[in-house]
């Protein structure tokens, strides 16, 4: 039986994963212990996002933990699967992060500007009061308010937003429910609710983020363990590979000693019958010769294997599917056989101003002899020029033909935060312009309107205008529903394309399974442009 190959190169690099797994579980376990004690949070969350890069480090396609991971066998199918999850559920965390620092830092904006006003105002009013004679009501909450002051001074003034709320801003309001009237009252109420609410928010933010942590942590409190049976089975298939290697050479040696002892004696008498003892043989009268079968090779033969690739009908079919790839798959198309399930594959083309995918140009041959319907998308990089990425997209792709589908944008998180800052300075009315004077260009170009991916959170979070409704959408959402929940841009229309899943498996490769949202006459009839 032929085994995997193992090098010790694999087991070490299995050895370095297992290791930054833990080291990183420890990082999120603290950063919820951080949480929870209200703690300060920014170096334990600077060492929970940089646990994540050595983690990724071994998740590329050419790394030999990720080649030793396509070869493990059919029952070992739980670690290739969490295998090939977990760099969307990294980035995932990552932008999660990103999001909670960003707010963190809004909410506690707010809160500490309201503070400080109800500081000046402290000041202020002492300085209002001094030697006037003031009616009773008006002196019982003056001095009521310095008394909540007083309070939180003599506790040492202390400067987290927990505390002052329970020493100044609910003392506050409590205060300011018995009296009226004044415009001291109202500009002190005003910021002690807008402190209030910025609490509130910060408490459910805290909550939701903390919540997503541990989900993170489960995550890899699994990987952990199935580390530990997958350094176990190449600790193990290692040694029998080992032993399995010596018993070959000692047999080869075996075999060519024998094969010596015997082979020269029995290659003697053999001459020696032939040359001595049988007589000459006759001459044939002429020479007949065999026809052999006709062989094909070159681009011919390659014309003869994509024959036999097939596909369901398209017509006929009610439910339309298909993947996306890109160069993380590697000749994914090559190496399979059939896909005869599947009506349509997406390819990516481009990226930013120069990028181009290195599998785009024979994935895009290959679904052409296959006959399948093929699409291709662009990776938008904000902050490149537009028209320039969409040059570089047509330059690509090369000529457009109604038999394929539109051009496809696909923009989402990641294209934000290529450049050093830019997801945290993006502006979303600039992005805005941009990817529409993208979309017009396509437009002119092709004749076709171009289809826009997204996902669901980022859609709402950049793309509010609703000259994007006029475009097709392919939307990201992994709900497990019937149908997905449509961003706001789109609420008056539908999804075109809905990508279900981003961890189907084909040949223990993970890609993304998408649906067309209508029958295959409806798909061909969005092709011809109808």
């Amino acid at each position: 039986m032929q085994q995997a190959i193992i090098s010790q190169e694999m087991i070490e690099a299995a050895s370095r994963f297992t290791e930054a797994c833990r080291a990183h579980y420890v990082q999120t376990r603290q950063l919820v212990r951080a949480l929870t004690a209200e703690a300060e949070q920014d170096g334990v969350v600077d060492a929970f996002g940089a646990g994540l890069s050595p983690i990724n480090s071994f998740l590329l396609p050419s790394q030999p933990l990720t080649v030793f991971i396509e070869q493990l066998p059919r029952r070992y199918a739980a670690i290739r699967e969490l295998f090939y999850g977990l760099h969307r559920e990294n980035e995932e965390m990552i932008q999660t992060t990103e999001r909670f620092r960003k707010q963190q830092a809004e909410y506690t904006e707010i809160f500490d500007n309201n503070i400080r006003k109800l500081i000046r105002l402290h000041d202020e009013l002492a300085g209002f009061v001094k030697g006037k004679n003031l009616k009773p009501e008006a002196r019982d909450w003056v001095e009521g308010y310095f008394q909540v002051f007083n309070r939180w001074m003599q506790q040492g003034a202390p400067g987290d937003w927990q505390s002052m709320e329970q020493q100044i801003i609910t003392p506050v309001l409590v205060l300011n429910k018995t009296h009226s009237g004044s415009p001291f009252i109202h500009r002190s109420s005003s910021a002690a609710l807008e402190c209030k609410f910025a609490g509130q928010n910060l408490l459910a933010l805290t909550h939701t983020y903390g919540c997503r942590l541990e989900a993170h942590a489960a995550v890899f409190k699994r990987i952990i363990r199935l580390a530990g049976i997958l350094d176990k089975y190449l600790s193990t298939s290692r040694n029998e590979q080992i032993k399995y290697n010596d018993r070959r050479e000692r047999n080869r040696r075996r075999r060519k000693v024998v094969g010596a002892a015997i082979g020269l004696p029995a290659l003697l008498l053999l001459l020696y019958f032939i040359y001595r003892v049988l007589p000459d043989p006759p001459q044939p009268a002429g020479l007949i010769t065999q026809a052999l079968p006709v062989t094909t090779s070159g681009s011919h033969a390659t014309a003869i294997a994509t024959a036999d690739v097939s596909r369901p009908s398209l017509d006929s079919a009610t439910l339309v599917c298909g993947i996306d790839i890109s160069k993380y798959q590697g000749n994914l198309l090559e190496d399979l056989k059939a896909l005869d399930t599947f009506h349509f594959v997406i390819c990516k083309a481009t990226e930013g101003l120069t990028l181009t995918d290195n599998t785009f140009t024979s994935n895009w041959e290959w679904l052409k002899k296959a006959r399948l319907i093929r699409g291709a998308y662009h990776f938008y990089i904000y902050g490149d020029d537009p028209l320039a990425q969409a040059r570089h997209f047509l330059q690509t792709t090369g000529a457009f033909t109604n038999a394929e589908m539109p051009l496809i944008l696909d923009i989402e998180e990641g294209g934000l935060g290529r450049k050093a800052g830019m997801a945290l300075n993006a502006d979303r009315d600039a992005l805005q312009v941009h990817l529409l004077s993208f979309l017009q260009y396509l437009s002119k170009q092709t004749g076709r309107a171009p289809i826009i991916y997204t996902d669901l959170s980022f859609a709402n979070t950049w793309l509010h205008n609703e000259a994007f409704s006029d475009y097709p959408l392919w939307l990201a959402e992994y709900t497990g529903k019937p149908s997905p929940v449509l961003p706001w841009a789109w609420r008056n229309k539908q999804a075109t394309f809905w990508q279900k899943s981003s961890s189907y498996t084909i040949d223990s490769r993970s890609i993304d399974y998408d649906v067309f949202v209508g029958t295959g006459r409806e798909l061909t009839a969005f092709i011809n442009g109808k």
